[in-house]
């Protein structure tokens, strides 16, 4: 009976997609780190207020898609769309 070694080698696809999620979460939560900073030195909010504001923010980016994408469903544009093509 042989006993395998385990390896902690992935294939290049693995790290990719993990590099490119790493990326996508520091670009999502930076963004509310630099609202949160220009609400403080630029328009002048101090750290509760600048809070509520990027909080808002994050609560309106959370719940838009769900409207958004029941509107866009309801246009259709699958069937508007140029690029369509008939099957």
């Amino acid at each position: 009976m042989t006993e395998e070694k385990s390896s902690w080698r992935f294939p290049r696809t693995f790290w990719t997609g993990n590099a490119a999620e790493l990326c996508e979460r520091a670009a999502y939560y930076g963004t509310f780190i630099a609202l949160r900073t220009y609400l403080i030195r630029v328009v002048g909010l101090d750290d509760v207020q600048a809070g509520v504001v990027a909080g808002c923010f994050g609560g309106w980016i959370y719940l838009v898609p769900f409207f958004t994408g029941a509107l866009a469903e309801g246009w259709d544009f699958e069937k508007r769309s140029p690029l369509h093509l008939p099957c």
